[in-house]
């Protein structure tokens, strides 16, 4: 079956959708739908309700770590998503970036709030600086 099915995300936590988005970015691939999904996913009230700052900082870390692989790919030839060509158009590029956007400000507040470890405030600050948010 399709892993980004409702069914499936649905019985995913907040931790658990952060660590996929973690996951597709160490492995360096970019897959559109993964992206969509697990972005939506993250964004829906039960999730952000108990959204840790860890899940946070490294939800925004893989985005924008999965949306600058992309932007290599376009490029560069394509390094990093040779199974999974994307090339994104500009209205497509526009689209993932605000959706990065709208997850940072679902996210943002969260970390405004809350006590953040090196690690997190490190991860939150890159991201989105790299995100130009």
């Amino acid at each position: 079956g399709d892993w980004t099915s409702s069914s499936f995300l649905s019985s995913c936590n907040e931790f658990e959708v952060s660590n996929y988005l973690f996951a597709f970015a160490l492995a360096k691939r970019f897959d559109e739908d993964v992206f969509i999904s697990l972005t939506d996913h993250m964004m829906e009230d039960y999730i952000l309700e108990s959204c840790t700052p860890g899940s946070a900082s490294r939800a925004m870390w893989s985005c924008s770590m999965l949306l600058s692989l992309d932007e290599a790919s376009i490029h560069s030839g394509n390094p990093y998503n040779m199974q999974n060509e994307f090339d994104l158009s500009f209205d497509g590029e526009s689209f993932l970036r605000e959706r990065q956007v709208d997850l940072f400000h679902q996210l943002a507040p969260l970390l405004l709030f809350s006590p953040l470890s090196p690690t997190d405030a490190a991860c939150a600050m890159w991201s989105m600086a790299k995100a130009q948010y």
